[in-house]
């Protein structure tokens, strides 16, 4: 994977909204005392990327408590501001959100 096209700061992740990109940080699940409990990838510069709940059944389902604070480089469509009614996401956070997913890979170092 070419490292110039992987992103790891908000700064970067600006300019891709609705594109395929490949982001790498810190797998986050967190179990919030809501109806819904959300995974998320946090970039180096802190911010926070809405993962789905659930991924194709084709990737290694790396979305589970033990891989808490493990480096992950994950890829699919980042939506910034407008989220298209398709996903049919309820009670959408202010975050970035990470959908379409078609790679997921353990990247702890």
């Amino acid at each position: 994977m070419n490292s110039k096209r992987i992103i790891t700061t908000y700064k970067k992740l600006q300019k891709q909204d609705g594109e395929v990109v490949c982001i790498q940080g810190v797998f986050s699940s967190r179990k919030e005392k809501k109806a819904f409990s959300t995974n998320r990838l946090i970039l180096e510069d802190g911010t926070e990327i809405v993962l789905p709940p659930k991924i194709s059944e084709k990737l290694p389902n790396l979305f589970k408590n033990e891989y808490d604070e493990k480096r992950m480089l994950i890829c699919g469509n980042v939506f910034i501001r407008e989220i298209p009614k398709k996903y049919n996401i309820i009670g959408r956070k202010s975050h970035p959100y990470l959908l379409d997913l078609s790679f997921i890979e353990l990247n702890d170092e």
